[in-house]
């Protein structure tokens, strides 16, 4: 715990709401101007806060850090032709492009079940 009542919406939830949809537009159009032709998408965004150093001042963690999960499930397309969409929209994607260098984000592309 880090404080407040909970109860509510966190940061992070926060975060991962924004990015999965701002993922997800990036997905199609990346797809569509590479001539990538796929049926429905979504995406999932798992952000996690976490202990990212041993160091400890007060009693605290001395530094936390986030960490991005995306899951890009896209119809019309194989696994592998799903990674490479998911890939496309990671280098375009604005969330992505903030995050890069700064915290760890793993994408995955896979195939939409039917």
């Amino acid at each position: 715990k880090h404080g407040g009542k909970g109860g509510g919406t966190n940061p992070e939830e926060l975060l991962a709401a924004g990015y999965s949809a701002c993922f997800n537009a990036a997905l199609r159009l990346c797809s569509e101007k590479n001539g990538i032709k796929i049926g429905n998408s979504h995406v999932i965004c798992e952000v996690s806060l976490g202990v990212v150093s041993d160091e400890v001042t007060a009693g605290m963690p001395n530094r936390v850090g986030l960490a991005v999960k995306l899951l890009a499930e896209v119809e019309g397309v194989d696994d592998a032709t799903a990674q490479k969409c998911a890939e496309l929209a990671h280098q375009f994607c604005p969330y992505s492009q903030a995050t890069r260098g700064n915290i760890p984000v793993e994408v995955v592309g896979r195939a939409m079940a039917r």
